[in-house]
């Protein structure tokens, strides 16, 4: 998971954080880099644990393209589903 850009998403699949996954300090914890929304820019850092991961349905990925590219197809599902 070390390098991969990640979204997180809310119980309604809503994308709630981005960022990147920096290093795992201890088995089970990772420090991540938070991004802002708008322009992606870094944020800050905070220490993530495993259950986080399957709590708020971490989605990982090689490139930041590839994670712009799934919460717009994630956030289009949404939106037609509840029109």
């Amino acid at each position: 998971m070390i390098g991969k850009f990640f979204h997180s998403f809310d119980k309604d699949s809503l994308p709630k954080w981005q960022g990147r996954v920096l290093a795992e300090p201890n088995p089970g914890f990772y420090l991540v880099q938070l991004c802002e929304w708008i322009m992606g820019d870094p944020s800050y850092e905070t220490i993530s644990q495993m259950r986080d991961v399957y709590e708020h349905k971490y989605a990982a990925f090689v490139q930041s393209q590839t994670a712009t590219t799934e919460t717009q197809e994630r956030k289009d599902e949404n939106t037609s589903t509840s029109d």
